[in-house]
């Protein structure tokens, strides 16, 4: 039988781990400011991630998605 995870634990790693990345981001980028930060969990596998962004590559990112969109409507209106 599979035995429940020790949530309390599970929580301390993650505040742990959480909080060294950050500190890390902040250390290896002085200038940027950090905009987003999540955890990313895969509950089939039992595995974490940590993602951090900054507002100018969100926005670059949210840019490419918009050009994207438009060159598919773009396409979609002028085929038969």
């Amino acid at each position: 039988m599979v035995q429940a995870p020790n949530w309390q634990e599970v929580e301390t790693t993650l505040f742990e781990e959480g909080k060294e990345a950050i500190e890390r981001f902040a250390t290896e980028h002085p200038d940027l400011l950090c905009s987003f930060f999540a955890y990313y969990a895969d509950p089939l596998s039992g595995e974490f991630a940590i993602c951090i962004d900054t507002q100018e590559h969100a926005l670059q990112q949210a840019k490419k998605e918009e050009f994207r969109v438009c060159q598919r409507r773009e396409r979609r209106l002028h085929s038969p």
